[in-house]
């Protein structure tokens, strides 16, 4: 490139991101955020569902050609169930965004937003590892975190690119919905002394 390190280029694109979230929170509000995010999810949503799709007609063709074989591994004892749960549990916390939205939406509205993304969260994640379940002799001896990337090419070559897109996506939703509980936060912290 222009003789600069990919770090200082990946902070200068974080940061043009963050200052564009701002620009867009002030001059357009909650309103304007919260629109940035639905085209985030729904980004996300789109990508999620081609996953799905792919996972599903790559175990249909597999079962079909007879070539899938569920892998079988040790009976966990109880305390790798519990981290195995303890991590799933992980994958559907996080939607306490709409908890700081007290000023803009009915408790009712906020808690049934945060019980349906949880429930949403929570099926994929369940169907995810039900459809990936074929694909685990495929994995490396070392899992990363990039382990899903790698193995979603197996089923369609345009995949990975999909979910980094994805994960770019998730990251972005991610400050927004920061942005936005901050926002509501910040009042609530200070007891109405700093308003929105």
């Amino acid at each position: 490139g222009l003789g600069t390190n990919g770090t200082f280029r990946e902070r200068l694109v974080t940061s043009a991101i963050l200052v564009g979230i701002g620009v867009v929170g002030r001059l357009r509000g909650l309103r304007g955020l919260e629109r940035l995010e639905e085209l985030s999810v729904t980004a996300k949503l789109a990508v999620i569902a081609a996953l799905l799709s792919g996972l599903a007609l790559y175990d249909v063709d597999g079962a079909l050609a007879r070539l899938i074989e569920l892998p079988t591994g040790p009976r966990l004892g109880p305390w790798e169930q519990m981290r195995v749960l303890g991590g799933m549990l992980l994958v559907v916390q996080g939607f306490e965004t709409s908890r700081y939205l007290g000023a803009d939406y009915s408790a009712e509205t906020r808690i049934a937003t945060m019980r349906r993304a949880q429930w949403i969260a929570g099926s994929v994640y369940v169907v995810f590892v039900f459809l990936a379940l074929p694909l685990i002799p495929d994995l490396p001896s070392k899992i990363d975190e990039t382990a899903i990337i790698d193995l979603s090419g197996h089923v369609a070559t345009v995949l990975p690119s999909m979910l980094i897109f994805a994960a770019v996506m998730s990251q972005f939703s991610a400050a927004v919905a920061d942005t936005i509980g901050a926002g509501g936060l910040v009042p609530d912290v200070s007891r109405g002394r700093v308003t929105q």
